[in-house]
């Protein structure tokens, strides 16, 4: 009885951890920048002077470029932190 009890508790409370929906409708966005679609981030940033800053412009543009071609979206951020949330398909 014992063993029944401890696993159904632990269900229940995976069950209530797992409910992403109760905490979407009362947490403050505004501090965030909200992605909600398929996107790379990126921050464009003064490259540094030195020998290494023109092989790391191409690797960038090479997988900027690959991503771009896979149908992943240029998205800049604009602010220091990200949330990044699944659009909802409510029928």
């Amino acid at each position: 009885m014992g063993k029944l009890f401890s696993i159904l508790s632990l269900a229940a409370c995976l069950m209530m951890a797992c409910n992403s929906q109760r905490s979407e409708k009362t947490m403050d966005r505004s501090a965030y920048d909200v992605i909600t679609e398929k996107s790379y981030v990126y921050r464009e940033m003064k490259p540094a002077p030195g020998p290494l800053s023109d092989s790391i412009q191409k690797l960038k543009k090479e997988l900027t470029d690959y991503l771009d071609q896979q149908g992943f979206k240029r998205h800049m951020a604009g602010k220091d932190s990200l949330l990044f949330v699944r659009p909802i398909n409510r029928k």
